[in-house]
């Protein structure tokens, strides 16, 4: 009896000794077993918290996107952690995209670890929100912008036009300028050289050189803050007396050129924080406007910018299609014709030409580009945009609907904007404009795009929105 109550207590221990280890792996295991089957049961449940958290970060990109726009501008550059949140709020949309497909025919045996990866995108989507709440500029300055001289386009004629503001700039009498003449007539690109050959002076005829894009809508805040950045002396004050204040004294302690371009209507140069050039002082300010009386009412010396002659229009034609349709004989009479109904514009003339090069050989496309040209006079007969003509003829060669499309995209963005690259072509592919296969055939196909674009003079090479004041 003895022995076997011993043989029993024996047993027992023997147990014991078993399932204390059992216990102790089945304690160890129970927290990730319980997430296990959580991830399991409640996929669909953790699926739509993603999507909801993936709508409110996009909801956020595209708040950041209106202040980048409004933000961005020549000589500023996107701060490096805006870039890398964009990238990342792309890669994370990348992530949900995929995660919604397997999610299609997703087995028993794999929902836990979808499951698994969709508690881990949570995560970073809330990580991600947390780093788009941008409380400081999205831009900074950017330093090798100031002072770096324009790439210039082909000048052809106005010498005189030239000659003159070059004059009034070397001379005391004459403290502010105004270069005056319709849309397309040239008068930006004319003070692009002005401003080039300032910077190439051997001996400087001015301490700093500014040049400023003002644009239809006059925003005196902007305008002061884009003065600045020109100087590169970073942000002005946010109180309005104290940045009229900074910026008059930053700039009376040089003698300056500033150089507004596209004005569109009369402001005062002391609410701006602009010392009124003198000839005490030195400075200049040359305004470029399609008004004369904005010019002549803030008290500018008038030069006025006039179409082109036919020879002038021509030779600048032929720099656009390339001299060699002067081999074709029967081209000359057409070529004359086409270049005729551009009406001395340099803007319509580079981009009817730009529309039309590589069609050398081709007579019964220069005949019918005659008549189509033609036509658009009659159609937009009365309208005060006379460069708009010119536009639509290349606008409707293009020929390819997306092509098309991608182009009036970039009207959705404000006059002189410099769209980024990537972003564009980022825009262009979310609004189905390049599904042509995988991502990157599709970013190729942007490239292509934006290189048929500026070759067509519809777009100028930093991709700015095409118009000339």
């Amino acid at each position: 009896m003895h022995v076997l109550i011993v043989i029993a207590l024996q047993s027992i221990c023997s147990v014991m000794e078993l399932v204390g280890p059992i216990f102790d792996v089945l304690n160890c295991l129970r927290d990730p077993t319980c997430t296990y089957i959580d991830q399991h049961r409640n996929l669909e449940e953790r699926m739509n918290d993603v999507q909801a958290r993936v709508d409110q970060l996009n909801a956020t990109k595209r708040d950041v996107g209106l202040r980048i726009k409004e933000e961005l501008r020549w000589g500023r550059l996107l701060r490096e952690e805006v870039e890398k949140w964009i990238l990342d709020v792309q890669t994370i949309n990348d992530t949900t995209r995929d995660i919604n497909e397997r999610m299609q025919n997703v087995s028993c045996f794999s929902r836990a670890s979808l499951g698994k990866r969709v508690s881990q995108t949570v995560e970073e989507v809330d990580k991600i929100i947390e780093r788009g709440k941008f409380t400081e500029a999205l831009v900074i300055n950017d330093p090798s912008t100031v002072g770096v001289a324009f790439q210039l386009e082909h000048l052809e004629g106005e010498t005189i036009v030239k000659s003159d503001i070059w004059n009034y700039l070397k001379s005391d009498e004459i403290g502010m300028i105004g270069v005056c003449g319709m849309g397309g007539i040239g008068k930006t690109t004319i003070m692009k050289h002005i401003y080039n050959q300032l910077s190439k002076e051997i001996k400087p005829l001015f301490d700093v050189i500014i040049w400023v894009t003002v644009s239809k809508e006059l925003n005196i805040t902007k305008l002061q803050q884009d003065i600045a950045n020109a100087m590169n002396i970073g942000a002005l004050p946010e109180v309005e007396p104290k940045r009229v204040s900074v910026l008059m004294e930053e700039l009376r302690r040089r003698k300056y050129v500033l150089i507004l371009d596209d004005v569109w209507e009369k402001f005062s140069l002391a609410e701006v924080g602009i010392p009124k050039p003198t000839s005490s002082n030195g400075s200049k300010l040359v305004l470029t406007s399609r008004s004369i009386d904005v010019c002549r009412s803030m008290d500018c010396k008038i030069v006025k910018v006039h179409p082109l002659s036919n020879e002038e229009s021509m030779n600048l034609f032929l720099v656009h299609t390339g001299h060699g349709v002067l081999k074709v004989p029967c081209l000359e009479q057409i070529l004359g014709d086409i270049v005729r109904e551009c009406n001395g514009l340099p803007l319509a003339i580079a981009v009817i030409a730009g529309s039309m090069k590589g069609l050398i050989y081709d007579i019964s496309e220069w005949r019918n580009a005659v008549r189509e040209l033609r036509d658009y006079v009659r159609s937009v007969k009365g309208t005060n945009d006379e460069i708009y003509r010119g536009l639509k003829f290349s606008f409707d060669r293009l020929g390819d609907f997306n092509i098309q499309n991608c182009f009036l995209y970039c009207s959705l963005y404000p006059e002189d904007y410099i769209i980024p690259r990537m972003e564009l072509i980022e825009y262009w592919i979310n609004e189905g404009f390049l599904e042509i296969g995988s991502r990157q055939q599709s970013y190729d196909r942007g490239d292509t795009i934006l290189n048929r674009l500026v070759n067509n003079c519809l777009l100028e090479k930093n991709y700015r929105r095409c118009e000339d004041a």
